[in-house]
């Protein structure tokens, strides 16, 4: 930085809570963060996948733990951003407000998934699991072709 007196440069923050507040920036989808359990997650969720890798792969010594243990954080972390990448497709489909710009994504529906679209909110896996079983029974009678 030439013309820039050194001592007036950043060089980073000086107090201990700047310091803190720095430490933190990592923590923006948590990547590349030291902290492995962020702020909102389960910890013991963490935990219980750990101890399953552990468990399934019975490292010997400290080198075969290390690895194991590197192993459960990288498919934490992936776990991750699969949760921020559904909740930014999500979003995106939320944002989506005419036919022609579904149409033009390649999603064409009726009224109904339509419906649904407009109310992801309610698709939780008791939803799913219970019309799925529906659907499932409806194709038992759709084959013998009965009338209502």
């Amino acid at each position: 930085m030439v013309g820039i007196p050194k001592s007036t440069r950043s060089g980073g923050p000086k107090t201990e809570a700047g310091k803190a507040i720095a430490s933190q920036n990592s923590l923006k989808t948590g990547i590349y963060s030291n902290i492995v359990v962020l702020p909102g997650e389960d910890e013991s969720e963490f935990h219980l996948l750990e101890n399953q890798f552990i468990k399934d792969f019975s490292p010997q010594d400290i080198a075969e733990l290390t690895m194991v243990l590197e192993i459960a954080v990288v498919v934490w972390k992936k776990l991750r951003l699969e949760r921020l990448e559904q909740s930014a497709a999500l979003t995106s489909l939320r944002g989506i407000n005419y036919d022609y710009e579904y149409k033009s994504h390649g999603i064409h529906f009726d009224d109904s998934t339509r419906w649904l679209v407009d109310h992801l909110d309610v698709l939780t896996d008791e939803y799913v699991e219970t019309y799925s079983y529906l659907a499932d029974q409806s194709e038992l009678y759709l084959d013998k072709e009965l009338s209502a």
